[in-house]
This record gives structure tokens, sequence and C-alpha cells, in this order.
């Protein structure tokens, strides 16, 4: 099973969940199109709701934020937060997402940036095996015209999920737009419009070609949906361990194009989303931060390059940074493990970024509470 596309839909689940895809009356046969929950319905289900994901804490400053791992997917049952994310929620005063989808502005961008390029156009063969895959996601004919076919595409492998229960209208950075306004907190994005569409286009002809081609593979050979399940499995048991080994078992970095797509997708992009973060509390302000979860792994991730950037900067004002990470010791047992305190050296970004190993399993000074109980993680 290839997963090479995975990172790109986690993309695409973005635009999925503002772009109305899927909005479209259903046949009987067809999957039950998912409503995204109503303000309400996220309020009535945080009292029962277990904890997912992946949560990081930081101290600087006499300040707290907060960096979560997300699933841009999800089941009706993990719409609302659960205890631990909802108490981070209430301790922020800013939250930062990678785009918030609530934006009008930003949902325009986004539906403009999906549509169909003009004098761009499939080789028959492949546009008669993409219309296919639509009829069978059981999506209006119209959108083979309206949208661009390496948009769709990856849309198509994201809605592979829908059988098994997995909706971009259940994923938690919807929820946490509408919490946000319902907290009454400023809701910012991390990224721009601009920049997430140009992840997903394709840049030559022949690269758009190459994407559906695969895509569509993906969806004839049914291989798409098991890898959404084991993501989703291992983002609501909060498993950093199986995530961490993504690259072992995900069957998506076998080639150099693909290493370089997963690059530009993830390594790329997370120096940038840190410096924005850290920027965000050096203001002032305690920031709860939401990116996919993708993007706490690797040599590049956003823990380890928030940790690098932090302590950089902390280090000309002889302040320490703490950084610790929520993780499940025992059944509704979550403790805070401690990841490094830097401070008080004259470093450069370079020289942090090169520190290893990551994470640093060290032993906890008590700078947070040792446990805290958890449903769910």
């Amino acid at each position: 099973m290839s997963g090479w596309w995975f990172p790109r839909a986690a993309t695409a689940l973005w635009l999925l969940a503002c772009c109305g895809v899927c909005a479209a009356q259903m046949p009987p046969a067809c999957p039950p199109t998912a409503e995204p929950p109503t303000p309400q319905q996220i309020r009535a289900g945080t009292s029962s709701a277990a904890d997912h994901g992946f949560l990081w804490r930081i101290r600087k400053n006499g300040r707290i934020s907060f960096l979560y791992g997300t699933f841009h997917v999800g089941e009706a049952t993990w719409v609302s937060p659960g205890p631990l994310v909802m108490a981070a929620l209430h301790g922020s005063d800013e939250i930062a997402l990678e785009l918030d989808m609530l934006d009008p502005r930003i949902t325009e961008q986004l539906r403009d940036g999906m549509a169909a390029q003009a004098g761009r156009h499939l080789p028959a063969p492949l546009a008669n095996r993409l219309a296919k895959q639509v009829s069978a996601a059981c999506l209006p004919t119209a959108v083979l015209e309206a949208m661009a076919p390496e948009m769709l595409a990856t849309t198509l492998t994201v809605l592979a999920g829908r059988a098994d229960g997995l909706d971009p209208a259940y994923g938690i950075d919807l929820t946490l737009a509408r919490l946000g306004r319902m907290l009454h907190r400023p809701v910012i994005s991390l990224e721009t419009s601009q920049q997430q569409i140009a992840l997903l286009q394709g840049r030559t002809p022949k690269e758009t070609d190459d994407i559906v081609e695969e895509a569509v593979d993906e969806l004839e050979t049914g291989h798409a949906s098991p890898l959404l399940q084991r993501m989703a499995r291992i983002w609501s048991e909060g498993s950093l361990d199986e995530l961490e080994s993504y690259a072992q078992w995900c069957d998506c970095l076998r080639t150099d194009e693909e290493r370089a797509l997963f690059k530009r997708l993830l390594d790329d992009r997370n120096p940038s989303l840190a410096e924005h973060i850290e920027a965000l509390h050096a203001s002032g302000k305690r920031v709860f931060a939401a990116v996919g979860s993708l993007h706490m792994i690797g040599r590049w991730a956003c823990p380890r390059c928030w940790h690098a950037t932090a302590s950089w900067s902390s280090a000309s004002h002889r302040h320490c940074i703490e950084l610790a990470q929520l993780r499940r010791v025992a059944p509704g047992l979550c403790r805070w493990h401690w990841l490094g305190k830097p401070c008080t050296i004259a470093r450069t970004p370079q020289m942090v970024r090169k520190e290893t190993p990551w994470p640093m399993q060290l032993p906890s000074p008590n700078l947070f509470p040792a446990s805290s109980s958890c449903r769910g993680w």
C-alpha cells in the first residue's frame, strides 16, 4: 500500500471543510452527507468528550502556550475536545490554526484556488478513470468541470474514509475555529490560502497528470481507506510512538520524488510555522496553536523547531524555556514528560537545530503537575 498521497490529502482536507464539495444531495446508497457541528452540539459534547491527538506545553517568560497536533478528518464523536484540550483552550489568549476556515475571505480564496484552470486537460483515458471515481464517490459530475483535476483527485482519496465514518466535516480544526469564537478568542491563521493552494497544485501539466494517476490508482486498488483508518486510530489514541515511525509503514518515501514531496509539504513548512507561533508567544500572548499531526514528527518537527526558535530567542534575555509533551501512561492517566530546559547560553539557531537526540526524555523537574486525569487519551 502506497501512502505517498496522504500528506497532500491532509492539506486538501482543509479545502473540503470549507468548499462544500460534498454538499450536493446524495442518492440513498451513498454515505450520508455530514454536517459540521453547531456551537450548541460542540458545547453539549464537551461534557462527555475524550481527549485525542497530541498536546505539547511550553513555558517561557512566565507564560504557558500549547501546541496541538490535529487530524483534519474525524468521526462524529470526536468533534468536541476532551477536558485537557478544553483546559488548554480556556488558558489561552489566542487560537492559531494553519488557516481559519471560518474566515469568509479565506474560504473565497480557497474556492478560487480549487477551480479548474483554462487550457489544462487530462489525457482522455485518465479523465475517464477520474470520472468513474467521481461517480463511485457519489459526487455530482459538475465537479469534473469546476475543480482542478489534481484537487479533485486528492479530494477523492480523502472521501474514501466516509464509508468508515471519517469525514472532513468532523475534523477538530473546524471545531477549534468555532470554539475560538464561542470563547471570544482571536483566531489567527499561521499560513495563507495561497500557500496552501500552492502545495496542492501541479506545477506542470505532467505533475498534474502524475498526481491524478497515482490518486486514481490508490482508489481503484482500495488502498486509500486503510491508511486513513490507521492515521485516525493513531490520532484518536494519541499514539505518538507509532506516528513517529510513519516513514517506516506509510510506504510513501520510496523514491526521490516522494521524499521531495514529503519535504515540501511538511519539513519545509515547519520552521516557519514554529517561528510564527513563537512570535505570538513573544508578543505577550498565551497561544493555543493547532497544526496537522504530521507536523509533529521528523527532524524538523514543529515541537523541535519551536524549541529551537524559543531557545535561541530566550538566550539573549537570559530566560529559560521548558517544553513538555502530554503522554498517556495508563488508562485514564496522563503525564507531562519534560523535554529539556535550555537557557542562558549563547547559541545560534543552527547550533540549536543540530542538537540530538529528539525528543530528549529527561526526568521531570516537577515544573508541571506530575499527572492529570484524562478520558480516552
